[in-house]
């Protein structure tokens, strides 16, 4: 049951995956009933809610291992973790995506690791992706941030072209809600707790890499 409840949280706030633990804060009104949008002529800037994000480069870089198949720390090992999954380094590539954040307002946001997702054209989520630290941190008013995303995929899948989104909502009580799921709070209660969380504001890019 509480697994049912994690995964029905997580469906219901578009979140695709959770990594590590800590509070985070907001990028958006959670008061405003549209997002303030930007057309950019540039199809690698986006604009929302006075937050600018430019695309700057994506390129794949190897995956190093650091352990052995049995799970044994090795430096520059054949295999590596995922979760609890051992696999083989030499199958798998990073993605890694440059961005520069500016907030133009005049008030200091929060970036969330938990507002960011990468699907494929065909709808294939992929699920394993980390934004450096400078990506889910503050970034004071006026200023800028610059960091990357890094999506890890399975050779085999022959990436070239997917999507990267950040939903630019208000994550601050998103571990208040997980924990509420967890305890046993019913989705349309959590509808009502939190409907922050249910917001939709994203700034997607296209991702080409060769």
């Amino acid at each position: 049951m509480k697994k049912k409840l994690i995964a029905s949280v997580l469906a219901l706030f578009t979140i695709i995956s959770l990594v590590g633990c800590g509070s985070t804060q907001t990028t958006a009104n959670a008061d405003a009933k549209e997002p303030t949008k930007q057309e950019d002529s540039n199809p690698n800037e986006k604009t929302v809610d006075g937050i600018k994000f430019t695309l700057e480069s994506a390129t794949k870089e190897p995956v190093k291992g650091d352990r052995t198949k049995d799970n044994v720390a090795q430096y520059n090992g054949e295999y590596f973790a995922i979760g609890s999954k051992i696999v083989k380094a030499a199958d798998y590539e990073n993605v890694v995506v440059n961005l520069k954040i500016e907030n133009t307002t005049d008030k200091a946001i929060t970036l969330s690791k938990y507002g960011w997702s990468a699907k494929m054209k065909d709808g294939y989520k992929l699920k394993d992706h980390t934004p450096s630290d400078d990506l889910k941190g503050q970034v004071a008013s006026n200023n800028y941030v610059e960091g990357q995303v890094k999506v890890l995929v399975e050779k085999k899948l022959n990436v070239k072209e997917f999507n990267l989104s950040y939903n630019l909502i208000d994550y601050t009580n998103f571990e208040k809600a997980m924990g509420d799921a967890i305890s046993g709070t019913k989705e349309d209660e959590l509808n009502k707790k939190y409907p922050e969380l249910l917001k939709e504001n994203y700034i997607t890019f296209n991702i080409q890499v060769n």
